[in-house]
């Protein structure tokens, strides 16, 4: 039995992960946000193994393709800590505007859900979000000590400062030149979820275009590029329909990472010299990652203050 992906609301990062990292899997769509075997949707069905949403992308990494593996301890810190910032930040953000407004949220549950659930199952599922994103984003802000506009600020620091990594590339393909990582496959999901409701946060993505041309390029290249070829099936995922989303495809035409993995070789026994050289390099290393992540904590400390002033 191939990996499965089963899912009720169209899973954009897990997908984004798995086709970046060229794996083959099945989808599976469900008309229930939850289900008896793997509780809440999505998890991943790997032979006898149920995986859940907080663990798909671990277990991806460990059991078949880690993006991260080929980068430095220095870059991916920088991957660590740019998508703690999308995934805890960016997606509070999102959730709130998108459940949390109830003009938002009337529009959602009759646009995506009422046409498919009907009315009186879609505002069950909406109150319940309602009541759960609004409950986390109150526990955020106050585990921050931020307010609204000062989240908003970091989250726009953060669009800046990958807005400006891709524009300064000569050939921007992922958020690190030709390689693709986790980061790339969070910045697109958390896009992708934009576009499902764009009046959540699309006009101040907006403001920054590389990001929406990077968002374009994988959704080209690895969502609907297939879909004039004769095997190609698209996803019946009712949340994706109108998009031409295609399923996984074992014979689709991936971007493939220009240099592959290195095969690992038996390493020579060492002297005492170089164990002693090995170790201040993993040394200076983990300071380095102290020190990226001590200056995100300072940018973020800074942006409350200036703004609070």
């Amino acid at each position: 039995m191939p990996l499965t992906l089963v899912q009720f609301e169209y899973a954009w990062e897990i997908h984004a992960y798995m086709r970046l990292a060229g794996i083959y899997y099945e989808e599976e769509n469900s008309t229930y946000p939850t289900s008896k075997v793997g509780g809440k949707l999505p998890f991943l069905k790997d032979n006898c193994y149920v995986v859940p949403e907080d663990c798909a992308l671990s277990y991806l990494m460990k059991n078949y393709t880690n993006l991260d593996l080929d980068f430095s301890e220095a870059e991916r810190s920088e991957i660590s800590i740019m998508t703690y910032l999308l995934h805890s930040v960016g997606d509070a953000i999102y959730r709130k505007r998108r459940w949390g407004n109830y003009s938002t949220m009337k529009s959602v549950l009759h646009k995506l859900y009422t046409p498919t659930y009907g009315a009186f199952n879609a505002y069950l599922y909406g109150v319940e979000n309602y009541m759960e994103y609004t409950r986390h984003y109150s526990a955020l802000l106050k585990a921050t000590a931020l307010k609204d506009d000062e989240m908003l600020g970091v989250l726009e620091s953060l669009y800046a400062c990958l807005n400006s990594r891709f524009a300064a590339q000569k050939e921007p393909d992922f958020v690190y030149g030709y390689r693709p990582s986790s980061l790339d496959a969070a910045l697109f999901a958390h896009i992708a979820q934009i576009q499902e409701v764009p009046s959540t946060l699309q006009h101040i993505i907006d403001s920054y275009p590389e990001l929406m041309r990077f968002y374009e390029r994988i959704l080209d290249a690895y969502f609907v590029h297939n879909r004039s070829e004769a095997e190609s099936k698209p996803s019946t995922n009712c949340f994706v329909q109108d998009m031409h989303v295609q399923e996984s495809n074992p014979r689709g035409c991936y971007i493939t990472r220009k240099e592959p993995y290195e095969k690992e070789e038996e390493e020579p026994e060492q002297t005492e010299e170089q164990i002693y050289e090995k170790q201040m390099e993993k040394q200076s290393a983990q300071q380095l990652k102290w020190k990226i992540a001590l200056s995100a904590g300072v940018l973020v400390l800074g942006i409350g203050t200036y703004m609070y002033l």
